[in-house]
């Protein structure tokens, strides 16, 4: 027997993966289930699950707390890239070793970011940041307006016209996509609907790679 399904379903996604990646799943789920209004929460933190801030969170880590349901959706692909104008003056850098004498966007001032690119084998210092944003789509508007290299998932920097991928030699950074919800949704049908719509939608749209 047909049943409708309806109100309102909130997801909490981190700032590019709302901005980027679920606003043509929302706009399908809408048109498949009309009844179903979704809240898109820009959020890094976990804790509004636990706070039912939010009913459904696309997170890249695994959720440690056992009032949790999570499923692996798969694993995301990131690449480093800078604007066709940045390349023009710069140069396409293609190795660690370019990369020492250029600029970068960079994410912090307290030195995660820039331990973070050491590690990666990016030798660099605090003169490679000509400027810095930790919310990462202020961040990838200053990549694009070339003020520096900077990191993306490859799903959205493919669809962003005027970014060319740089440090080709470097290997990619690979992370998992995580989708959790809290225990109702075993027993509320409309966040199990808007549930399988986004696994469908990252799944297929940010081109992972299933486990």
């Amino acid at each position: 027997r047909s049943e409708a399904v309806g109100g309102v379903v909130s997801v909490s996604a981190t700032d590019a993966v709302a901005a980027y990646l679920l606003p043509p799943i929302v706009q399908r789920l809408r048109a498949q289930e009309p009844g179903i209004a979704v809240e898109v929460v820009s959020s890094n933190a976990l804790s509004d699950l636990l706070r039912r801030e939010a009913d459904i969170a696309i997170r890249h880590v695994k959720p440690e707390q056992p009032d949790l349901i999570a499923r692996l959706i798969g694993e995301a692909t990131a690449h480093f890239y800078a604007s066709e104008g940045w390349v023009k003056t710069h140069g396409h850098p293609r190795t660690a070793q370019d990369a020492t004498q250029v600029p970068f966007v960079g994410s912090d001032r307290a030195g995660r970011y820039l331990e973070y690119l050491r590690q990666y084998g990016l030798h660099l210092s605090e003169d490679n940041f000509s400027c810095y944003s930790d919310h990462t789509v202020a961040h990838w508007a200053l990549v694009r307006q070339g003020m520096g290299i900077g990191a993306m998932m490859e799903s959205i920097a493919r669809h962003t016209p005027g970014v060319v991928r740089v440090l080709d030699d470097l290997p990619p950074v690979h992370f998992p996509i995580w989708l959790v919800s809290h225990r109702e949704l075993r027993t509320s049908r409309r966040i199990r609907v808007v549930f399988e719509a986004l696994a469908e939608g990252l799944a297929n749209g940010a081109s992972l790679d299933k486990r």
